[in-house]
């Protein structure tokens, strides 16, 4: 009988304790993005606006969403400059939201651009006013 309710006791503190441990890897962090803000917009590439995340040395993968006021789904993509050459190169591609976690390099910048244009099944052609949520894990 004592091995039952040990067993039980366990199983209770195990459930209640491992949502807590998963949920501290997890950060989340938002930035808003207004397209008609001075520097913002078009400036010699496609991305229509964009917002900058440092990762901290043990992120290793990223989630985002992105609510534009409009209420459409806008056209994002993600990008890392790892190699310190100035270029962010493209990790991933998304409309309105990450499907899945993506993988990113910990300790370099994260980039989410707007880009121009609708998705693929319908959108707003480009981001407006909005905020870029992202979840940062290990």
């Amino acid at each position: 009988m004592r091995k039952v309710l040990a067993a039980s006791v366990c199983t209770v503190l195990a459930l209640v304790l491992v949502p807590e441990a998963s949920a501290e890897r997890a950060r989340t962090d938002q930035r808003r993005y207004n397209y008609f803000e001075v520097g913002a917009g078009r400036v010699g590439g496609r991305i229509g606006n964009a917002v900058d995340f440092d990762t901290y040395a043990e992120e290793r993968s990223l989630r985002v969403v992105i609510e534009d006021q409009s209420g459409l789904i806008v056209n994002g993509d993600i990008r890392q400059d790892v190699d310190g050459d100035g270029t962010y190169e493209l990790i991933s591609h998304f409309c309105g939201a990450t499907k899945r976690a993506v993988r990113i390099t910990a300790g370099f910048p994260v980039r989410v651009g707007l880009r121009e244009g609708p998705c693929r099944d319908g959108g707003a052609p480009l981001g407006i006013s909005g905020v870029v949520k992202a979840t940062f894990t290990r």
